[in-house]
C-alpha cells in the first residue's frame, strides 16, 4: 500500500487519479469522510491520517455538506433557479446538489463536472436514470472551453440564470492556476441574474490571515 503522506503529495498538482485505485482520489476520500460507499482502502488511509492532524475534518466536511443543502434549498425554492452548475463536483454521493434542488423543482437541471474520469464514470452510472441530472468532464480551471463542453451547452439554457456551485474545491487549485481569475472568468461568463455559491476551506492557524 503506498505511503500515505507520498499519496497526499502526489495529488498537489491536481492531476486526477482517474481509474488507478492504488492511489487516493480527493473525491473518493471525501466521500469516505462523508460515510459513502465509493472508496477503497488507500483513500480511507489518507482520511485516517488527516483526521490525525486535523480532528475535526469530518465535522469540516459536513458543516460544508450542509451548507450546500441550504444554499441549493434557498436558490432553488425561495430564488426559483431552476439550472445548476455543480464544478469539481467529485462523486454525486450523500445527498448532493440534484436530490436538494429536486425536491422543490423536479424537473431543475443539474450538471456536474469533474476532470477525473472515475468520477465522470460513477456520476454517470449512479445518474443515469434522472433524466434532469447529467454528468460532464471538464476542467473548471477551464472556463472557456467548460462552458462550452457539449454535454453542458446541450442541458443549461445560456439565456437564463443559473446557480454556479463551487463546494470545497478552491483550496485544491494551486495559486499558479490563478483560482482567483478563474473565478473572475466565470463571473463575467454566466447570465445576469445568476448565483455563485463558494466554500473555501481554510486553516485560520497558518498565519495567512
Amino acid at each position: 500500500m503506498p505511503d500515505p503522506s507520498e499519496t497526499i503529495a502526489a495529488d498537489h498538482g491536481r492531476t486526477p487519479v482517474g481509474l488507478d485505485t492504488s492511489r487516493a482520489s480527493i473525491a473518493r476520500v471525501y466521500d469516505a469522510t462523508l460515510g459513502g460507499k465509493d472508496n477503497y482502502e488507500v483513500d480511507r488511509v489518507v482520511r485516517d491520517t488527516v483526521a490525525e492532524i486535523a480532528p475535526r475534518q469530518s465535522d469540516v466536511a459536513w458543516m460544508n455538506r450542509r451548507w450546500l443543502h441550504r444554499v441549493v434549498r434557498y436558490l432553488a425554492g425561495c430564488v426559483g433557479i431552476d439550472q445548476f452548475l455543480d464544478l469539481g463536483a467529485g462523486l454525486p454521493t450523500v445527498c448532493n446538489t440534484h436530490e436538494i434542488a429536486q425536491q422543490h423543482n423536479p424537473t431543475a437541471q443539474v450538471v456536474y463536472v469533474d476532470n477525473d474520469p472515475l468520477c465522470a464514470l460513477h456520476g454517470r452510472a449512479l445518474l443515469e436514470r434522472n433524466e434532469h441530472t447529467h454528468f460532464a468532464s471538464a476542467d473548471l480551471t477551464e472556463p472557456d472551453a467548460l462552458l462550452a463542453c457539449p454535454e453542458i451547452a446541450a442541458q443549461l439554457d445560456p439565456s437564463r440564470p443559473l446557480a454556479l456551485i463551487l463546494c470545497g474545491v478552491l483550496h485544491h487549485i494551486d495559486d499558479d492556476a490563478d483560482p482567483a481569475g478563474v473565478m473572475r472568468r466565470y463571473i463575467d461568463a454566466i447570465p445576469v441574474g445568476s448565483y455563485v455559491a463558494i466554500t473555501h476551506f481554510w486553516d485560520p492557524a497558518d498565519g495567512s490571515a
